[in-house]
């Protein structure tokens, strides 16, 4: 029996972080944002001048050229590709309304990820799996607490917090889930 893996998409396969910055310096040339590699948190608030509009900014005004021109996050593709072959792979991410989830698999398709299943819900801990790959420390530390899934930590400046299992590419996730594979 395959081993049923969960992948996050955003800053785990698709680079929103660097799409969100070059699409605003395009809007707002003269702002000065805190560099990504500062970043602690996940809220992207305290990041942008416009505050708390960031928000309503890549959601709405922007979306599409945000999420749809986005890059793969280098590995992504050949890790989904390999994984494929060893898993049932689950794409598992929170988009906060339908347009996005309408781009993402438009993204999704238009990149050629393979994937079996997707799942847009914010609850990622009631995936039910061997490996959940994501970036957030919260929906780590839920998906921990549920019990559901092994959760794995895609290394970031805001997740430093996480004590868990962590990797720091596309690579060592695949070489994790194989070691698992009998």
């Amino acid at each position: 029996m395959k081993l049923r893996v969960g992948v996050d998409l955003d800053c785990v396969l698709r680079d929103f972080k660097k799409s969100l910055f070059n699409v605003y310096k395009q809007k707002y040339p003269t702002h000065q944002i805190v560099p990504s590699e500062q970043w602690t948190n996940y809220w992207l608030g305290g990041y942008f001048p416009i505050g708390e509009e960031v928000y309503k900014f890549f959601r709405e005004d922007a979306a599409e050229e945000i999420f749809l021109n986005a890059n793969l996050i280098q590995g992504a593709y050949h890790m989904m590709l390999q994984l494929n072959k060893i898993a049932h792979v689950t794409i598992v991410s929170f988009q906060p309304n339908e347009k996005i989830k309408e781009l993402s698999i438009r993204w999704l398709e238009n990149k050629g990820i393979q994937f079996h299943d997707i799942l847009f819900t914010i609850d990622k801990e009631y995936y039910v799996g061997d490996f959940f790959l994501d970036d957030c420390e919260e929906h780590l530390n839920f998906i921990e607490t549920a019990g559901n899934s092994t959760p794995i930590c895609w290394n970031d400046t805001w997740n430093q917090n996480w004590k868990g299992i962590r990797v720091n590419n596309h690579q060592e996730f695949l070489n994790l889930v194989k070691s698992k594979c009998g």
